[in-house]
């Protein structure tokens, strides 16, 4: 029986020399793993000023734990790996690997803090200027100061931008909504032109004012929805090559693939039932 599995537990009423715990087992020379680590690191450094601890005469009562080869401690061999068994595979079949456990510390460093630069906020004012200047615009006793402060929106976007900066508002409602502004400015360009088209459908009499208005939202949605549009021109595109490459023949004819399969199939198929239907109703 070799000298490590000799020592088991701390023999009775002691414990380790420099902490005094039981909790741990011993390591080497009366003391738990975790102090021999920290002295032994200790006397590395500070070997030729520091005076050597005096050791208990009952330092002799405990055999060394230690491996027999390697004298540093973070040298010790690992503790060999098992192999998973039957039903621990059969699990991970259908379950997955399992995850390993993460090791945390827990420290006192706080978590590093957003740098908190401030986005200009004077593109997103002027359009709300310029959106002002519409509203009013609609109004045709007021179209004169519509049309004034739609001309000053570009200057007055940059005033306000720069008189709201580090206000209160700025932070907490102003910055905000610049930081939605791209996402509200795609669902504008996706549901305002519907939208308004559904107005002039419904109140005919307003038509003057609402074609006004759609051409505005019209004007600022095609650059969101720009980038759109060319994806699905592209994917268009490559479904047509796809679909010519299948019917060379018609496609060099100027004959629409899709359209003369839909013949074939559905040709006769109509006025066959039209004649039936006709039968059963002479019948």
């Amino acid at each position: 029986m070799s000298e490590k599995s000799k020592i088991k537990s701390w023999p009775e009423e002691s414990g380790c020399l420099e902490c005094g715990t039981r909790e741990k087992p011993p390591f080497a020379k009366g003391l738990c793993a975790t102090c021999y680590r920290r002295l032994w690191k200790e006397s590395r450094t500070i070997e030729a000023t520091s005076q050597p601890k005096e050791e208990s005469s009952s330092l002799d009562e405990f055999p060394d734990s230690r491996p027999s080869s390697p004298l540093d401690p973070d040298n010790l061999e690992p503790e060999p790996i098992k192999d998973p068994s039957l039903i621990d595979r059969a699990k991970n079949l259908f379950h997955g690997k399992p995850s390993q456990p993460e090791i945390t510390f827990q420290t006192k460093e706080k978590r590093p803090k957003g740098s908190g630069r401030r986005t200009s906020a004077a593109e997103f004012l002027a359009d709300g200027y310029y959106m002002l200047g519409g509203l009013v615009r609609e109004n045709p006793n007021h179209q004169p100061l519509g049309k004034m402060l739609q001309w000053q929106s570009g200057t007055s976007g940059q005033l306000l931008d720069d008189a709201l900066s580090g206000t209160i508002i700025d932070k907490f409602a102003v910055q905000k909504l610049v930081k939605t502004k791209g996402r509200l400015d795609v669902l504008g360009a996706v549901i305002g032109p519907p939208a308004i088209v559904f107005m002039i459908e419904k109140y005919p009499q307003r038509a003057p004012e609402l074609l006004r208005m759609l051409e505005r939202t019209l004007r600022s949605a095609l650059p969101q929805m720009a980038g759109a549009i060319i994806k699905v021109r592209d994917r268009e595109a490559k479904n047509a090559a796809a679909v010519a490459a299948l019917f060379p023949e018609e496609a060099a004819a100027g004959i629409d693939p899709i359209e003369k399969l839909m013949q074939e199939l559905f040709g006769d198929y109509f006025q066959f039932t039209e004649n039936s239907s006709e039968e059963n109703n002479q019948q």
